[in-house]
């Protein structure tokens, strides 16, 4: 972060650390800076509680030493002159002011008239200075520390120091690129420093050490600003660009707040400024505007004079600080109350699992606490289209839109998720949606009555007539045909992710069928005790047709879907069979969601793995046999699973759909209750 000559001393203003980034409105501190011509552009940093600000008065000199004077302040409103004497030199230039590695350091320029000295002054408070010079000085406009270690570019030169600036040494310059003017504005961020070059040949520069240069091409003129901050560096030279991964650069235009011009930019310490120049006629306002992702940018209030130049800002003690200068030889200090800083978001209100007949509407309402909360909703874990206020009404309900719902709070402090809803669909008809009924009334020879049912497009909702079972066929990513069974009461709605076909499956002798595949996600809606639901692959041992399956393959044998969502209507069900079922998926929930409904069945399931940023879940009311059947539920993200209802979870013994033994495992799994871990309270291992 460093600051470019302008052209007089300062203006001293005090933000508020609002998360709420509302405009503010600026008075007078009573601190008034003397008239100078300075020689170098104000900066300002905060440490320790206390504000150090530099270059608000131009250096004096008086029988061969150099006065210059730095100002100190615990309000940002009041200040107090601290005056540092740089002995032997007769003129000096002051750098930027940081506080970096536990204490403030200022760095600047000399000369004796014969020889050219560097400067620099240490201190912990901003009160007591420790001076010492060098003589290997240059002028120190673009600084920047982090990890112990401190780097100064100026045109051609590069120094780097390890002992708070008492020496400096050397640095040759980082090779691979081409900077015409020399090297450009230098920043600290997430353990690397970051640089850029100047000229017009552009070249981004990171390094660890600041001995040891990698650099990166990357689009548009040289000689920009670098600020970083919150993860984000941006780069600003009239346009502006920003990196997360300092590797890349990504070109942003945000949506205008006026008809003025960006002009400066700096960082806070918690969020980025820029100064705005903004006409009304002939008379220019100066406009504040901040960001604290670089992305999305506020009002943060007007300056009352005609003409400043932002060069700093620093923030703490509830406050933020920005000096810069008005284009005369003036000095002025102004500030704001500081309104109460944002507190992470808490939901107040969760959505609640609700169902309705085709083309009905339902709305899911949350709310949240901790101020200037913007809502996001999700289905599956995947944003909803649109879905940005605090409730979200679903028009037209149709099996594609069944799921599970949440919303995620957002404000300046933190994201926060609400609990998670089941939307259903409630229906009498055999087939809504992408399906049909290809044949019915097929007896099997274990006694039960089939009606058989073809998925043909990415969703589609069924029911099973009394007393019999209907059967939902569609492909899984590893090409096994799976089949959903159910029967009782209530509906059962399949939804594909990255739903391809009709076609033949490839891994079958059935040339004639045509299935959809994809990942299903499985939702139940008003069922009770009467209600069952089985989940399973195509393999020898559960298809009537040997002549079905081919030699030549090697078979997975096991039904791939994403989740299974059940709501009840008496806060009953029967049994869930999915043994030969392996629950995954890379955002969203994975596995069983059925929360507060008891089970008078089993619940089976043959394993549960979450990736990326899902979530393993295996919450249900309550149930007397819960198994996992040869899986041994190892999560490849790492996190914990999520589990409700559970007395006893048991890990068996299987056998995929081709009659493959499957061991029994070892749970690998932590198991929480709402943040407890329960793993050893429940898990019966072989």
């Amino acid at each position: 972060m460093t600051y470019r000559r302008s052209f007089l001393s300062l203006i001293v203003a005090l933000l508020s650390l609002s998360g709420l980034l509302r405009a503010q409105t600026w008075m007078a501190a009573t601190t008034e800076f003397p008239t100078q011509a300075p020689l170098r552009a104000p900066s300002i940093a905060f440490g320790n509680g206390v504000f150090v600000a530099a270059g608000l008065k131009a250096p004096v000199s008086s029988g061969g030493n150099v006065t210059v004077s730095l100002y100190s302040s615990t309000d940002g409103a009041t200040w107090t002159e601290q005056p540092l004497t740089i002995s032997g030199l007769s003129l000096v230039g002051v750098g930027r002011v940081f506080f970096a590695n536990g204490r403030f350091v200022v760095m600047g320029d000399g000369s004796n008239f014969t020889s050219l000295f560097g400067w620099s002054a240490t201190s912990t408070d901003g009160a007591n200075w420790t001076v010492a010079t060098n003589t290997n000085g240059i002028n120190a406009l673009h600084v920047a520390g982090g990890n112990g270690t401190y780097v100064i570019t100026a045109g051609t030169s590069m120094r780097v120091s390890t002992d708070h600036g008492a020496t400096w040494k050397d640095a040759s310059a980082p090779g691979g690129g081409t900077a015409t003017a020399g090297w450009g504005d230098v920043a600290y961020l997430n353990g690397r420093f970051i640089m850029t070059g100047e000229g017009f040949s552009p070249r981004w520069w990171t390094s660890e050490d600041g001995i040891t240069w990698t650099n990166t091409t990357i689009a548009g003129t040289g000689g920009a600003r670098v600020e970083a901050g919150n993860g984000v560096v941006i780069r600003y030279v009239g346009s502006y660009q920003t990196s997360t991964d300092l590797l890349s650069f990504t070109v942003r235009t945000p949506a205008p707040l006026d008809n003025g011009v960006n002009r400066n930019l700096v960082f806070s310490g918690s969020r980025f400024l820029f100064d705005r120049l903004v006409f009304t006629g002939i008379t220019p306002t100066v406009r504040m505007v901040t960001s604290t992702d670089g992305l999305t940018f506020t009002d943060f209030g007007n300056v009352p004079l005609s003409s400043f130049n932002l060069t700093g800002a620093a923030e703490g003690n509830g406050r933020i600080v920005i000096v810069g200068s008005n284009g005369v030889t003036r000095a002025y200090a102004y500030f704001t109350e500081a309104p109460s800083a944002p507190t992470i978001p808490v939901i107040t209100t969760s959505p609640q699992s609700q169902a309705a007949a085709s083309g009905g509407t339902l709305t899911l309402a949350s709310a949240a606490s901790g101020g200037g909360v913007s809502y996001q909703w999700m289905r599956n874990g995947a944003a909803v289209a649109g879905g940005t206020d605090a409730s979200l009404t679903l028009l037209g309900l149709q099996p594609s839109i069944t799921g599970i719902y949440s919303v995620v709070a957002t404000n300046s402090a933190a994201s926060v998720s609400s609990r998670y809803a089941i939307v259903g669909l409630n229906s009498t008809t055999k087939v809504l949606g992408s399906g049909s009924e290809l044949q019915g009334n097929i007896a099997h020879a274990n006694g039960n009555i089939f009606d058989q049912v073809q998925l043909s497009g990415a969703a589609a909702t069924f029911t099973a007539d009394g007393g019999q079972i209907t059967r939902m066929s569609f492909v899984d990513l590893h090409n096994d045909i799976v089949q959903v069974e159910f029967s009782g009461a209530g509906s059962v709605s399949i939804v594909l992710d990255d739903p391809t076909g009709p076609a033949a499956p490839v891994n079958y002798n059935q040339p004639t069928v045509s299935y959809m595949k994809g990942h299903a996600g499985i939702v139940v809606s008003g069922a009770n005790e009467t209600t069952h639901l089985s989940v399973f692959s195509v393999g020898r041992t559960t298809a009537v047709n040997p002549a079905l399956f081919r030699d030549n393959v090697t078979y997975d044998g096991m039904a791939d879907i994403a989740f299974i969502a059940i709501s009840s209507t008496n806060g009953k069900f029967g049994g869930l069979r999915t043994s030969n079922v392996s629950y995954f998926a890379s955002r969203g929930l994975t596995g069983v969601y059925a929360p507060n409904v008891e089970f008078t069945g089993p619940v089976y399931v043959g394993d549960i793995n979450a990736s990326d940023n899902a979530m393993a879940v295996l919450v249900i009311g309550s149930s007397a046999d819960t198994r996992v059947t040869g899986g041994d539920l190892a999560q490849t993200n790492g996190r914990a699973v999520q589990v409700a209802g559970l007395t006893q979870l048991r890990f068996t013994a299987n056998a995929n759909s081709h009659g493959v033994a499957q061991t029994a495992k070892a749970n690998q799994a932590r198991l929480e209750r709402d943040g407890t871990d329960v793993t050893a309270q429940v898990v019966v291992n072989p």
